[in-house]
């Protein structure tokens, strides 16, 4: 359980944290969608790329390892 909360912040900070704060739209709440045990991926928004949404529009994916 301790990987899996490590994962999803991590994850938070790597899609919200990585730039300066968001100008224009507002950045959407992350959701990862379990797709296989233990693997997990977050789709970004369906739009097209556009200076509104910076460009966030790609899809992330992880794997939780018992290390």
């Amino acid at each position: 359980m301790l990987a899996a909360r490590f994962a999803l912040t991590l994850l938070a900070v790597v899609c919200n944290g990585a730039s300066a704060a968001p100008t224009g739209a507002q950045l959407k709440e992350l959701h990862p969608i379990k797709v296989a045990p233990n693997t997990y991926y977050v789709q970004g928004a369906t739009e097209m790329a556009s200076p509104e949404n910076r460009n966030f529009i790609s899809n992330a994916g992880f794997v939780i390892t018992d290390q």
